[in-house]
Formats: C-alpha cells, structure tokens, sequence
C-alpha cells in the first residue's frame, strides 16, 4: 500500500546553526496507527508542528509528500498557503496536548466545531450544528446538546479532549495527530480516549500519528512506533517488539525506568547519557523510630457549590467524607484516586489551607486540627510540599539561591551569612552543582527544576513533605531520577512522605501504604503490596484493568 505521508531527510533548525531535528524519515500509511516516543526535547513536536508549518521561524527541509483525498501529492514544506489551508484541518486534523489551553475560554464548544464544519465543507449554520452533534456523540459524550451548550471550564479533562477530538475530525480527515492528548488524564479516562482513537481509525480508516512518553500506551495503540532522542530517530519497529526486544540502549533505558506494577523495587534504573547504569550513592541508614508522625481520624470536608434564596446549603459536595489514616515516621502513605477524588484537599487540610469540617488531625501526638493561622505557624516549618508543575511554583524572577533560601529567611533560619553555605549543601543533596545558585528556574530542565522543589522544601529540615503529583509532568527516565532521589533523601534524613498521585505504577514504587479513594471517601486502605496483589474493592481492581 502507498504511504498517505512520506517524510524525507527532515530537519529543523531556528538559528541555522543548532539542528534541532537532524534528517528525520518516516511514512504512513491509511489506517496506519504509528507512535512516535522519546522524552522532552527529543523533536517528537516539532516534527509534527513542522508538516504542517506551524513553527514560526524555523528553517525546515527535507520533504514531507502528502497524497491528498483527491489524488493529488503535495510537498507540505513547499505547497502554496491556499492549499495549505485546505489540507490543515480539512484533510489533517489536530488533537493538541492540553484542550484547556487550546478550546477558546470565551466561545461554547458547539460553536468551535460548527466553525471547522462551515470553514471546510461549506454548511450552513443548522447544517454545522447536526454534524457537530452527531460527531459528540461519535466521540462517545452523553448529553450531547448540553456538551454543545456549554464552554471548556464546564467539561471535565477527558469531556475536553473528546470535544478536541470531535473538532479535529470535523472534515472527515485522512490522517489525525494526536500530540500528548492523554498526558493530563486519568487512567480510566485516559484509557477511554485512547481506545476511542483507535476505533476511529478502524471505523474510518483514518491514519494516526500519536505522540507520546509513555511507551506502554503506545505498545496498546500503535501498530509501529519509532522512538526518537535529541532530533535524530534510533528505531523504528513493530511497537510489541520495541517494548519486549528493545535494540538500542536508549530505548531499553526508556523501557526499563518504568516502575513495575507487579513487583516491589528498590531503586529505578537510571542511565546517564552514555545509557549506562547510574547506582545509587546513598548508603540506607538503620532508622529504628516506627512512631506514628501523622495521624488523620474521620476527617471532613464539604463545599457547598450552590444556595437558596435564603443564602442556605442546597447543593453540598463531599470533597472529604471521614477519612482516616496513620503514617510512620520514615514511610510513605501513597493517596490513590481520580482527579476529584478528593486526593489534594486532604493536603490542604493537613496544611491547614481548608477549614477542617469534622474530625481531627494529629502531628506528632499534637492536634493540630482547627487551630489560628498563628497557632498553626510553628508547624509549617516541620511540613513542606513539592508541587505538580516545577516551573509554575518557581518565581521565575529569583535565582536558584533566592528560592532555596527563601524558607530560611521567613523563619529566620541560620544567619545571612550562612545561608549561602546552606543553600550549597541542599543542592549537593539533590546531585545539582553549586554553580546553578545564580541561575534562573528558565535555565533548568524540568527535572532540575523538581529537584529545586525538593532542595527548597528540605531547607527547613522538615520530618514531614507532602508530594502532590510531583512527578506527574516528567518523563519516565526523569521521573525515574527523582524518585530514586527522593528514596534516598527517605533513608538519610529519615523523611515521611505522602505522596499524592493517580499513577499507581508510581505509588507501587514510593509506598509503604496505600489509600485508595473515590468521591471523598475511602475505598481500600494498607499495605501497598497486599492492596495491589489483592485488590477487594471493585473500583481499584477497574483501575489496575486500565493500566496500560
């Protein structure tokens, strides 16, 4: 069968001299399901953007021969923008990572899909809205006129990406790509979409470009994969045989830094740029201190999202319904749950960030449950957090010595003079250099920046850090450094941790206990080990169906 796409020695620079993707080549076929995997920076999208020249500023060559519906083959690179125009969109659809940013805050998720209808195939406005309806519910949406109706902030993340997904199909494309669409979601919900991606590629014998980091996703849709690192392909190969007969080194590191769902590990294998075996340097030490540090006893929290003319409760919802939960000095407690499950607000209230509602939360024997601002402050230096995303929780104006040493400056920890010293020190523990204390958060990758997090909430020599999807944002091979980093921070300073994430791959890893949640409440709590071999509630055995 003759390739739809062929991609011929492509490569990309934006200053002439730094060749960011270096003489790419690669085809597709109709009906064709091809990966394209590799971590940030590895030109997986930019490759993408180029076909259909959506980077501004680049200088791209190569080929990129596309056959239209028509018959017609078009060099993409080099085809006039009329034509360009009509092949974007109308004969090649885009699902973007994030639908948040790419659906129009202002506009109802209707009208965006008629405006692709009319734009491509020349409807009138009662025409575009049928087909817009008829393609929700192609995407599989229930509700389709009150999806329709309503703007991006009132769809759930996966509801957002089906609109995505509906949009991008409008004009019947010849091939769809999918860049990342899943990264954000939840793994029923990521599951989903993927599983409806590949459907509509059999029903319309669509071909696909789907990009993504996560190989075990891509070994279930893909039929090929090719993976990518810095510009240049290293495989290309059937996506079964990549991921159990990897023949290049990175892609077996890439294979290899994944947690394990079925086995308990004690340190991720992490390579360096050469791919061999970086071992850990940290020497466990015989912490024997097992007293409970956190204990959590039949918390509540309700928010009430709407009233009645009186100003009275009318709709409550039950973000936290008595949960209870101890953690040990020196372990891990693993949150576990889809987003709105109530994961995050249990941290806020450990943190004193909610009101607490009901029920009573204990650090170190001392409740500290309903207390002032002033009477919770003394705690605050003892319990710190690492947040999602490094980069927005990073003032982007400070350096790294400002950002570090900003804990010891509000609670007037060690004296000026010292806190360069200190600041050092926190960096030596979390393997950066000290020369990165007059850098910027923009100068880091996003694991240096996490690394930053971690050094920024070890500054007040906390017993106690709260992870909230720390790792979520980063690359397995990446994600895999900082977990074994913050393994072996665990053991030298006999840190206690809960760790906050909807990756269960990731909970197996860090965790001495798990506690599965769903809508507030608690669905199974204990021993990780024991939680994921056997698990008794039927909501966590559906959530380990839908690992990939």
């Amino acid at each position: 069968m003759s390739p739809i796409l062929a991609v011929k020695n492509l490569s990309i620079s934006f200053d002439g001299q730094t060749t960011l993707v270096d003489q790419v080549s690669f085809s597709l076929s109709p009906g064709e399901i091809k990966g394209i995997v590799g971590e940030s920076g590895s030109g997986k999208s930019i490759t993408v953007f180029s076909l259909i020249r959506l980077l501004d500023k680049a200088i791209v060559t190569g080929e990129a021969l596309y056959t239209d519906k028509a018959g017609q083959t078009h060099n993409l690179l080099t085809v006039d923008l009329q034509t360009l125009q009509k092949i974007r969109g109308g004969e090649i659809g885009f699902v973007f990572q994030e639908p948040m940013t790419s659906l129009n805050p202002s506009t109802t998720c209707g009208l965006q899909i008629d405006e692709a209808i009319v734009k491509h195939l020349n409807y009138s406005t009662s025409q575009a809205k049928q087909r817009s309806l008829e393609l929700l519910s192609e995407v599989k949406l229930t509700e389709v006129e009150r999806i329709y109706s309503s703007y991006p902030h009132q769809l759930s993340g996966g509801q957002r990406q089906r609109v995505m997904i509906a949009m991008a199909l409008a004009a019947n494309p010849q091939i769809l790509i999918a860049d990342e669409p899943t990264t954000a979601l939840d793994v029923t919900v990521q599951k989903s979409v993927v599983e409806l991606i590949k459907q509509l590629a059999i029903d319309r014998h669509m071909a696909v470009l789907f990009i993504s980091h996560d190989l075990g996703l891509v070994q279930y849709l893909a039929d090929k994969t090719i993976v990518m690192f810095k510009g240049q392909i290293l495989e290309e190969a059937s996506s079964t045989m990549l991921v159990n007969h990897p023949t290049h080194a990175y892609t077996q590191a890439l294979v290899n830094s994944r947690p394990s769902l079925n086995a308990t590990m004690d340190r991720l294998p992490v390579f360096d740029e050469r791919y061999e075996l970086i071992k850990s340097e940290i020497k466990p030490k015989n912490h024997t201190d097992s007293k409970v540090l956190i204990k959590v006893n039949q918390i509540k929290k309700h928010f009430t999202v709407k009233k009645d003319f009186w100003g009275r409760p009318k709709v409550v919802t039950k973000a936290v319904d008595d949960v209870s939960f101890e953690i040990n000095q020196g372990k891990t407690l693993a949150i576990v749950g889809e987003s709105g499950s109530g994961k995050s607000t249990v941290s806020k209230l450990l943190l004193n960030l909610e009101a607490i509602n009901a029920g009573d939360i204990y650090f170190e024997d001392q409740k500290i449950s309903g207390l002032t601002e002033s009477q919770f402050k003394p705690f605050r230096r003892q319990m710190q957090m690492v947040f999602q995303d490094p980069y927005s929780s990073l003032n982007p104006y400070h350096t790294i010595e400002e950002i570090i040493a900003e804990p010891l400056h509000i609670f007037n920890i060690d004296s000026k003079s010292n806190r360069k010293e200190r600041v050092a020190s926190l960096l030596k523990k979390v393997h950066l250099p000290q020369d990165f204390m007059s850098r910027h958060p923009h100068q880091l990758s996003g694991g240096q920046r996490q690394r930053i997090c971690i050094a920024r909430a070890l500054a007040t020599s906390p017993p106690f850090i709260i992870c909230d999807e720390s790792v979520a944002a980063l690359d397995v091979s990446v994600q895999a450094t900082v977990l074994n980093l913050l393994k072996d921070l665990q053991e030298e300073l006999n840190l206690t941790y809960l760790f906050i994430t909807h990756d269960l791959h990731v909970a197996r890893f860090i965790s001495h206990t798990t506690l599965v949640m769903q809508k507030g409440r608690v669905e199974e709590y204990g021993k990780t080990s024991e939680l994921f071999d056997s698990p008794q509630s039927s909501y966590l055995q559906n959530l380990l169906l839908n690992i990939f």
